[in-house]
């Protein structure tokens, strides 16, 4: 991960923070991409079943995870740039 730092920042200069601006925004683009993958495949095999909870559960998660995935990575740039990664 380093190696790749360095080569992006060799590219870009003294504009080092847009790879890891770019790196932190693709990472929880790919993670929100499977989790809703994961989410909607389960929701599917929930709406089948008779209990209204789960299905309630499941559509709950959807908007949360995002909130909290949202809040994680900005605190992760945050480090990055507190510590100067």
């Amino acid at each position: 991960m380093q190696h790749f730092l360095n080569m992006l920042t060799g590219f870009l200069g003294e504009n080092d923070w847009v790879a890891q601006v770019f790196i932190v925004v693709f990472v929880a683009l790919l993670i929100d991409f499977v989790q809703r993958r994961i989410l909607n495949r389960l929701h599917v095999k929930l709406v089948k079943t008779e209990n209204f909870w789960d299905d309630s559960v499941v559509d709950s998660l959807k908007q949360r995870l995002l909130r909290w995935m949202l809040g994680f990575f900005l605190k992760i740039f945050e480090a990055i740039q507190n510590w100067g990664i």
